[in-house]
């Protein structure tokens, strides 16, 4: 269980890495994808053939290997796991597309797995499982499957298989897309601010790689958008937001500035400080200064950190040039 308290090498470790079932998988869906990219969209009939295409053929083909990701990001919501039957689960979901039957429930899910085992004993992660214990391991891939749905869990590269594989399934090289762009919400991250509980995903964040820069002191939806959009980038790749200006000089936002600044190349920021006269601002009803910024992925070209002990922060100075960017933050 990978909770925030559990020491490192306590927690619950994602064992599970592709496999030929997985690629296979990957493989067919890319293609799907594919075949409806390039139908027409000219009439709203072509259009509902395209979503009957995508519902009834390309999603069930990764739905187990979604049900794996669903089951790992449920740990963090109370979805308590130990990690020998997590390994289990991962080795029944683990399935050849097209040979095993789908299931649209963990019930059929059981009964489908419950005939495998009448055939013979079922071993899973070094030991046999009986159909009672077969039972509780389905009951826990129900939690995992309602707490996809009541949570949203999204799982980039299983939505957007074309984006991070290659036609044959493989990783791609430089996997992501080519821009991302939006207006991310700015809400604060706190049970007065949201009006329920939130320590579940505050230590989903805490714990998770890709929002590591985000996290700390208060939580605001608008820095974990920025850091999930540079992870979902590709490399080279455009992005650009408008956020809050406190994203330029705030210190609850450093970490995150750092990140941006040093891993980023800068292309251009625009702040818009009024916020106080409602016809000079961004958006007439928000009383909030913002900014825009765009970037590119790729490591600016010069970059001098600079430790002048007149800067109570952090401070990057860099030389000016198509390869480079000159910012100073304190």
């Amino acid at each position: 269980m990978p909770e925030l308290k559990k020491k490192k090498h306590e927690r619950l470790k994602l064992s599970w890495k592709g496999t030929e079932n997985l690629r296979a998988a990957l493989k067919n869906a890319v293609h799907l994808v594919h075949e409806i990219e390039t139908k027409e969209s000219a009439s709203v009939p072509a259009v509902k053939d395209k979503e009957k295409l995508w519902v009834e053929k390309l999603r069930p083909t990764l739905e187990p290997f979604r049900a794996v990701a669903s089951l790992w990001t449920s740990c963090f919501f109370g979805n308590e796991l130990p990690q020998l039957e997590y390994e289990a689960l991962i080795e029944l979901l683990d399935v050849q597309s097209g040979k095993t039957p789908s299931w649209k429930s963990a019930a059929e899910f059981q009964q489908i797995t419950a005939q495998a085992i009448k055939k013979g004993a079922l071993k899973l992660a070094g030991r046999k499982f009986g159909e009672a214990e077969l039972a509780e391991l389905c009951a826990r891939l129900a939690r995992a499957n309602a707490l996809a749905d009541t949570r949203n869990f999204f799982h980039w590269e299983l939505e957007f298989p074309e984006v991070f594989f290659n036609d044959d399934g493989s990783p791609r090289e430089s996997p992501g897309f080519d821009a991302v762009i939006g207006n991310p919400p700015y809400d604060v991250i706190s049970e007065k601010e949201q009006e329920r509980e939130v320590e579940m995903e505050k230590t989903y964040f805490a714990l998770s790689e890709a929002f590591a820069a985000a996290v700390g002191s208060k939580l605001n939806f608008y820095r974990l958008f920025v850091a999930a959009a540079v992870s979902v980038l590709r490399k080279n790749g455009t992005h650009g937001f408008i956020v809050p200006m406190a994203l330029l000089g705030d210190s609850q936002a450093k970490p995150l500035r750092h990140e941006l600044l040093t891993k980023h190349r800068l292309k251009r920021i625009e702040a818009f400080p009024q916020k106080d006269d409602p016809r000079d601002r961004v958006f007439f009803g928000a009383k909030l200064s913002t900014c825009v910024y765009v970037l590119h992925k790729a490591i600016p070209g010069s970059f001098l950190n600079s430790s002048s002990s007149r800067q109570r922060h952090f401070g990057f100075i860099a030389s000016t040039g198509d390869n480079s960017q000159s910012v100073t933050t304190l």
